[in-house]
């Protein structure tokens, strides 16, 4: 999971952009030097080759052709033979003396250069005549002179060498290139694994968080950078505040419940006995306010179930629960009622997910659904329960298997603007307001329930009617 996410992170693609952005300024850098390295090297081979032919200039000066050759002799004797050609020809260009065979045909350069391609032999010593003698063609850089007495003097030298180092600059400047690359993309992301683990367990956390887990926080690692710890100390705090808040509001809503409902119990028992003493024109009024007084005790009943279940941080009572069995017996409950508005209920069960739940706990938010579905749709209407096992792929490309539920019914559906407002405590879509009699928490109590179980609820239109789809992770295999 995390390995899939090394290369998409902003950690990896961060430290590859500053690798890549590094390499680039060294291979500028190495540039330059080779530039430099180039022009001294080109500037070392000029004077050099101008030196030698000074050297020859004076050796003729001062001892004709045999001064020349003494002084080949002394260069073979230093070993210059094998870096350096030279000859001495007459005005005709003959070859006088020198390991150059014959007077090359050269094109001449800015600056006196001239460059000529020649044949040349391997074997050991450069004027050597054997048979066995191998034999190439060499490209040539040198310098030529001519004397006052019209000889012709040239010194050359090997122009492969100053490929060869000039190849070998640049192969050594792609190579560290590479080398740079390489490391800095396998740096890059060892980085981003160590900082992946390290946002994935915060993500877990927030997960939890976010399932109705308030009481848990991210735990502060002396590993992370200070900028993160302080980052993760105040969405910490941020917690605290919010759950302060959120415990606030729920002890209001719950003491508001406690303290209202035993009145109202104790006023709709003593209408209760007054209905039997009243005359009897006004005991449909008695029994009309005994209705509104079950109808508020029912909303205090639901509010003070919802805080339970939101504020529950243990799960007592959850254990393995056939989904198929009670979705069975929810059906089996409301087919008396869907045939009095003769409506027809079916239920299809695809497979028998087992889930880790509360059963009673499961069987009313599916009750709940089930009794929305007959409310809300029209006499002679078609309501249809159905359940399956499905496995997707989340975005760490892992396997997730789940129930999934499907309540569809033809009725009465709820703008899509409304959907998510739909879960609200007390919030009633406005078409309905007036029609069915509720208080706006039966939608609240299912999805606190869904979330208790670590599962989603979405309101889908079932074109005409709504749908209801509830996905609810499977028990683990122990």
């Amino acid at each position: 999971m995390i390995r899939s996410n090394i290369f998409a992170s902003y950690t990896f693609r961060y430290t590859f952009a500053y690798i890549t952005g590094l390499s680039f300024a060294v291979f500028v850098l190495l540039a330059i030097v080779y530039a430099f390295f180039s022009y001294s090297y080109s500037q070392q081979v000029y004077n050099d080759i101008s030196s030698e032919l000074d050297g020859v200039e004076h050796s003729f000066n001062e001892s004709g052709v045999a001064g020349v050759q003494q002084y080949f002799d002394s260069a073979v004797q230093r070993g210059d033979f094998t870096h350096y050609f030279y000859m001495l020809a007459d005005e005709d260009y003959n070859k006088l003396s020198g390991n150059l065979d014959a007077w090359p045909q050269f094109t001449r350069y800015q600056g006196g250069w001239l460059c000529f391609e020649f044949d040349i032999l391997h074997d050991s010593y450069p004027l050597s005549t054997h048979k066995s003698a191998i034999s190439s063609r060499q490209d040539f850089v040198g310098r030529s002179l001519t004397l006052d007495n019209g000889y012709h003097i040239i010194v050359a030298r090997h122009y492969a060498d100053v490929i060869h180092t000039t190849e070998l600059v640049i192969g050594i400047l792609v190579r560290g290139m590479l080398v740079t690359i390489v490391l800095g993309t396998i740096a890059g992301a060892l980085i981003s694994r160590v900082w992946l683990r390290r946002v994935e367990k915060i993500n877990h956390n927030i997960m939890n968080i976010m399932n109705g887990d308030l009481n848990q926080r991210i735990e502060v690692d002396g590993r992370n950078s200070p900028d993160i710890q302080k980052l993760i100390v105040n969405f910490n705090a941020m917690l605290d505040e919010l759950q302060n808040s959120m415990e606030g509001i729920r002890r209001v809503s719950d003491n508001i419940a406690h303290d209202l409902r035993t009145p109202l119990t104790r006023l709709r028992n003593r209408l209760e006995l007054l209905s039997d003493k009243v005359e009897p024109h006004n005991q449909d009024e008695v029994y009309d306010l005994i209705d509104e007084a079950d109808s508020l005790l029912n909303t205090f009943s639901a509010l003070l179930r919802i805080t339970r279940i939101e504020s529950a941080q243990q799960r007592e009572g959850f254990g393995k629960v056939d989904a198929a069995t009670i979705l069975a017996d929810v059906v089996e409950l409301y087919e008396p009622l869907a045939e009095d508005k003769q409506q027809q209920i079916i239920f299809e069960a695809h497979s028998r997910p087992i889930l880790y739940g509360d059963r009673d706990m499961l069987f009313q938010s599916w009750v709940n659904l089930v009794d929305n579905a007959i409310k809300y749709t029209q006499h002679g209407g078609i309501i249809k329960v159905s359940l399956n096992v499905v496995v997707e792929k989340d975005e760490h490309n892992t396997e997730q298997r789940f129930a999934r539920i499907f309540v569809d019914d033809n009725g009465q559906s709820i703008a899509e603007d409304e959907r998510e407002n739909a879960f609200r405590r007390f919030y009633r879509v406005e078409a309905s307001r007036g029609l069915v009699p509720g208080n706006g928490l039966g939608l609240s109590l299912i999805a606190a329930i869904v979330h208790l179980h670590r599962g989603e609820i979405n309101l889908l239109s079932n074109n005409p009617g709504l749908r209801v789809q509830l996905d609810l992770p499977l028990a683990r295999d122990d």
